[in-house]
């Protein structure tokens, strides 16, 4: 009994199983692969072949698998398939034998199933057939006529207004593509078109006429979204077939296939190698018009989304970054150009070999109320392959220290043995660093480098002591603003800069007995390459330290700062050319998306230009707020005029003295730490008690060796009594020297708060014994 049982219940389930299955068969199915090259009208060597053929349930409606033989060579294959006989319309599923036909009989056999869903459509539970360029044929499932029709397509296509559907009397743009062929004039005629997106059929229509009034064969945006496509970027194609009017149920002739069309924003450059520090452009296009249904035009933003470097070894990568903001505007009246998102490379402190490869990711707005199809839509990928060789900057470096000497990046000293101001660096990026020097020993035989002024474009900071008995250190030009130009203070006598191009620049204040003077070191950039001259020469791969680079006078004048372009001279400050800050020297991470409002956007989050390898804080950011205007700076400039000049006690002679020995120890110092800094090798590896080599030179560079008052212990200077400050420079027998105050003291409370003012002088250091005080007087006019 509980057998007979166990057979009832299989039964059951096996019956309702099938049932459902014949269901589940003619809803679900495979197409045909290249239906229209395996009709039996079709007779080209096309070399069809279903040898690999996937087991499975296929179909097309309104064609068949014939049941008799269609003749060696067609169906577009060398072995074509068809039935021995129709399967029964049992409206179950049914086991029918296929024949391969070859010298027009029937070589071979293969038993496949099938059921006939409806009068149009038949599926097959096809079998992989053994024989390769054998293939399934397919033949139209109505009796009658065959039409005979081919005609060259294109897709067209306009933007007309749709009503919204909240009955507000607001409408939103619309597509309307037609596949246009030329009027075959053929009266017996009436045609469907199938529209393909990505290869995947998303809308058929049904017949109609050569005019399609009512636009029955078009398809639109309001189509495209009941095909499940809600945002632009697909490669469109439509397929026009011919049928008889005569016939109620149409039998279909052979399709009319357009070319594709990309529908979205092209983007035409997909894949860019850059080197590192280099700048590259992403051009993208609208393939078609944007819908706008505002009258003053609309506006379509693209963001680029660029990934976040992981806090791994990776940070120290160079990375893509994107110039001047994190997109493009796309503009509705003038959509037919190319937009250029401009991109660059940062650099890193470090030395190397490397490819990197990361993507950049296109995107319009979220929300684009003009036509949605637009909204929120993913534009291809952007791969961006970066290489890093920093070959050509190893070992390089530009400077002038002690009495002068000046090394060139050519690895050449000369000796500047001149009174006057010069170019020391000059790039191509609009910036330059001009030195001063003056006679030291006062009977001109022995010269010292008295200030420098770092310029970019219309923003300068000055270091000087020429003419004055103290260090005048301060922005004495900010037009461009002091964002372009990083200023730290090390310690009182030691300051870096790091210029837009990620170069750095070592100012150190030097002084022995009365002697004053600057040592300037500059470490170049990959970005320098082939963009630098002056003093310093040009950078790129020639170096020769032999050869006949003359150390006459005549190189040095070459030089020489013309008096319209002397930076130590303020009222000629009108004569020098700003830049354009807004893309060049404003890098955007472009990773932190501000979803508020309607419309999400990338925010630019602003980034140096350079990746440090090493986390570095022995440092305090010099005051951008003291990056005064100009105008209010020109008349608190001290030193130019022959009322304020303040001679100091001069040397009689500087040939052999040992008054430099100190400074030179401090420049092999710095140039130590640097290399140290730039080789992952002597960053990270231990070699002793735990410490990387980087770390050992840490603990034994202090400073300017502390001014020959103090001792350096691990990195830190501790200071003799009497002498204070992180390098011990300044004595407490020697109170700060104020010189003037900026503006004159003069302050408008209408457009400044007037809760500071710069002070200048010298020997000012931030200590506990030492204090400002200042007294406002408040003058109503």
């Amino acid at each position: 009994m509980w057998l007979l049982l166990y057979i009832c219940i299989g039964l059951s389930l096996w019956y309702t199983a099938s049932c459902q299955n014949v269901s589940d068969i003619c809803k679900f199915h495979s197409p045909f692969s290249y239906p229209d090259k395996r009709l039996i009208t079709h007779n080209h060597n096309s070399k069809l072949s279903d040898r690999f053929l996937r087991a499975g349930w296929y179909g097309k409606e309104e064609h068949m698998i014939p049941s008799e033989p269609p003749g060696a060579g067609q169906c577009g294959t060398k072995y074509p398939i068809y039935l021995q006989e129709r399967p029964p319309n049992s409206g179950a599923v049914e086991t029918v034998t296929a024949c391969v036909q070859a010298d027009d009989e029937c070589q071979q056999t293969i038993e496949i199933q099938a059921v006939v869903c409806s009068p149009t459509l038949t599926v097959y539970k096809l079998a992989r057939p053994s024989l390769n360029g054998a293939s399934y044929c397919l033949a139209p499932s109505i009796e009658g006529e065959f039409p005979d029709f081919k005609t060259k397509t294109i897709i067209e296509y306009k933007l007309k207004d749709v009503a919204l559907p909240d009955n507000s009397n607001k409408t939103r743009k619309e597509y309307t593509f037609m596949c246009a062929f030329e009027d075959p004039d053929d009266v017996r005629l009436v045609y469907k078109t199938q529209w393909f997106v990505d290869d995947e059929s998303v809308y058929d229509s049904p017949y109609t006429d050569y005019k399609d009034t009512d636009g029955l064969r078009t398809l639109t945006d309001t189509r495209l979204n009941a095909g499940g496509i809600t945002t632009a970027g697909f490669q469109l194609r439509c397929e026009v077939r011919p049928g008889f009017t005569a016939h109620q149920s149409r039998i279909a002739g052979l399709p009319s296939r357009s070319p594709s069309k990309f529908i979205g924003i092209e983007v035409l450059n997909s894949v860019i190698t850059i080197s590192e520090g280099a700048t590259a452009t992403i051009y993208i296009r609208p393939s078609v018009e944007i819908g706008c249904r505002e009258k003053e035009g609309c506006e379509l933003s693209v963001t680029a989304d660029i990934p976040n470097v992981e806090e791994n070894e990776k940070q120290c990568q160079p990375t893509a970054v994107a110039n001047g903001g994190c997109g493009v505007i796309i503009e509705t009246e003038n959509w037919n150009v190319n937009r250029n998102l401009e991109i660059s490379s940062t650099t890193t402190e470090e030395f190397g070999q490397d490819s990197i490869q990361m993507k950049i990711f296109l995107r319009t707005d979220d929300a684009y109320f003009s036509q949605p199809l637009w909204a929120n839509y993913f534009l291809t990928p952007v791969t961006i392959n970066i290489q890093k060789n920093t070959t050509l900057i190893e070992g390089r470096k530009c400077g002038v220290h002690n009495d002068p000497y000046v090394d060139d990046f050519k690895g050449r000293r000369l000796t500047l043995q001149l009174e006057g101001t010069y170019t020391l660096f000059r790039s191509e990026r609009n910036v330059e660093i001009q030195i001063q020097t003056e006679d030291c020993s006062g009977v001109r035989t022995g010269y010292c480098v008295c200030g420098v002024v770092v310029r970019v474009g219309r923003t300068a900071f000055m270091v000087n002591r020429c003419n004055l008995g103290y260090w005048y250190i301060d922005y004495v030009l900010c037009d461009d603003g002091a964002d372009i130009l990083d200023v730290r203070k090390r310690s009182e006598t030691y300051f870096q800069m790091y210029l837009p191009s990620g170069s750095k620049v070592d100012l150190s204040l030097r002084k022995s007995g009365s002697l004053n003077w600057l040592n300037i070191g500059l470490f170049p950039s990959i970005r320098d390459v082939g963009k630098t001259s002056g003093l310093c020469n040009e950078l790129n791969a020639d170096i020769n330290k032999n050869d006949d680079l003359m150390e006459t006078i005549p190189f040095f004048n070459q030089w020489r700062v013309k008096k319209e372009q002397n930076m130590f001279i303020p009222e000629d400050y009108d004569s020098i050319e700003g830049i354009d800050t807004s893309g060049t020297f404003q890098h955007c991470r472009c990773n932190d998306h501000d979803a508020t409002g309607a419309v999400g956007k990338l925010n630019c989050t602003r980034i140096n230009s350079v990746t440090p390898c090493v986390q570095d804080t022995d440092y305090t950011m010099f005051h951008k707020k003291r990056c005064i205007s100009p105008l209010r700076r020109k008349r608190s400039v001290p030193g130019f005029s022959q009322s304020n000049i303040i001679r100091h006690k001069r040397l009689k002679r500087l040939s052999g003295t040992e008054a430099f020995a100190l400074s030179s120890i401090s420049t092999v110092s710095s140039q130590c730490l640097y290399e140290a800094r730039m080789n992952r090798t002597l960053r990270e590896e231990k070699v002793e008690d735990s410490k990387s080599l980087l770390e050992l030179v840490k603990e034994v560079s202090c400073p300017g060796e502390c001014s020959d008052q103090g001792r350096c212990a691990k990195g830190k200077c501790i200071c003799n009594t009497g002498y204070i400050g992180s390098d011990c420079s300044v004595s407490l027998n020697e109170p700060p020297l104020a010189h003037n105050l900026e503006a004159e003291g003069h302050c408008d409370l209408s457009v400044d708060d007037c809760t500071e003012v710069a002070v200048f002088g010298g020997r000012f250091v931030e200590h506990e014994k030492t204090k400002c005080q200042l007294n406002p007087f408040e003058v109503n006019q």
